[in-house]
Parts: C-alpha cells; structure tokens; sequence
C-alpha cells in the first residue's frame, strides 16, 4: 500500500473522532487562529484541522492542478448562485495562518452583506496566488505545533476515549512525514470537510489574503 492510499485509510480511521480544548488553556494559545478555530467550530473532526492548517499554510493552489482557471471559475459562480442563507453569527471572514494572512472568505454572508456579483471575489482569489508559499515548510511547521498541542493535552480527545490516544497520534506522525517527504505542495493529498462539519456549518467559502479584502471593503 503506497502512502497516500495508507493517508486516506488513516482518515476513515480518525474520521469521527471528536476534537476537544483543555479547559485551561496556556496565555500564549489564545490566539492562535487554530485554537480559535477549533472554539468557533466545536463539533469538527481531525480531518478538518488538517484541512485547516493546510489552507493556511498552501492556500487554494491545489486548484490549479484540478483544472484549468475557468474551471475553478466555473465551480465558484455555480456554488455562489446556489448558496443558502448564513448561518446565525457568521463573520465574513476567518483568519487561517497570522504568517501567510489567508482567510476564508464566507460567500453567503458577502452575498448578503456585500452584494450578489462573485466576480470581485474571483479577482481577490487570482491576487492571492501571487502570494502562496511556494513550498510545504509552513504547513510543516504548523503541524508540528499541532502534536506538541496534542502531547501537552491542549488540544486532545474524550477522555472515554483514552483507547483512541494512539490512533490519533500515529495519524499525527504519519501525516507528519507525508509533509516532510514532500517537495512541493501539490504533493500533499487533499481532503474533503467531515461529514459531520458540512452537516453542522455548512461551509461554503473562498481563500483570499485578508488585506487584499480590507482594501477592497474600504474601497468600495
């Protein structure tokens, strides 16, 4: 089995294992956007803080493998006439990593709030390119901040489900060398949201830079 068919067995494995926070979180986690995130969004799974990070540290690249940019335009104009209404507290953005300021851009509240044409938010999505890391580094050095998060009990499972620590932590270190053995970051597989976070959150978002969005609601 190669490894990224053992990846994607892992996360079946992981898939419905809750997240938890410690309830006395050190001063200097606060703010990290992950433990926000993960405050934000209780009821996600591993296999979202994976997508998380990776977002934040390689942004929406992996798209320009997919297809072609009409087709990456394509798929935004159709999921953007489709949207439903936000979900009650929604902000219109969420910031991913402090160090790349890549955000995700809610669409259904920048269609209720900023208005109906997805075209700007297709011209924020082609600026952020420009300034995706070239490399996997980032994305290495916020997962390794991940385990050290899970060694330290700061971010962590049930403790009903003590039997899981080692799954977990396998998973963790797996995925650990998948990224270091990676030369570029479109040798890391994707993955979708949870089951259970696209059931609860509904998300429904772009990646662009958080300034070049602050510029353009500021002049506009």
């Amino acid at each position: 089995m190669d490894k990224i068919a053992f990846f994607k067995r892992l996360n079946r494995k992981i898939s419905r294992i809750p997240v938890y926070l410690s309830q006395e979180l050190p001063e200097g986690v606060l703010e990290k956007p992950l433990i926000l995130h993960i405050q934000r969004y209780p009821e996600l799974r591993w296999r979202d803080i994976y997508k998380f990070l990776m977002q934040g540290a390689c942004g929406w690249s992996h798209l320009k493998t997919i297809g072609k940019s009409d087709r990456v335009k394509q798929f935004l104009y159709e999921e953007f006439n489709d949207l439903g209404e936000a979900l009650p507290k929604e902000e219109l953005f969420e910031l991913l990593n402090s160090e790349t300021q890549l955000v995700r851009l809610n669409l259904n509240v920048w269609r209720n709030e900023i208005g109906d044409n997805p075209e700007q938010i297709w011209e924020l999505m082609l600026a952020s390119l420009d300034k995706m890391p070239d490399d996997v580094s980032l994305f290495l050095n916020r997962w390794i901040e991940l385990i050290e998060f899970y060694e330290k009990g700061i971010i962590k499972i049930d403790q009903k489900r003590k039997r899981k620590y080692g799954r977990i932590f396998h998973w963790l270190n797996f995925v650990l060398e998948l990224i270091s053995d990676s030369e570029k970051i479109s040798d890391i597989p994707l993955l979708h949201h949870s089951s259970v976070y696209r059931k609860k959150y509904k998300p429904s978002y772009r990646l662009v830079i958080k300034d070049d969005l602050l510029n353009y609601l500021e002049n506009n």
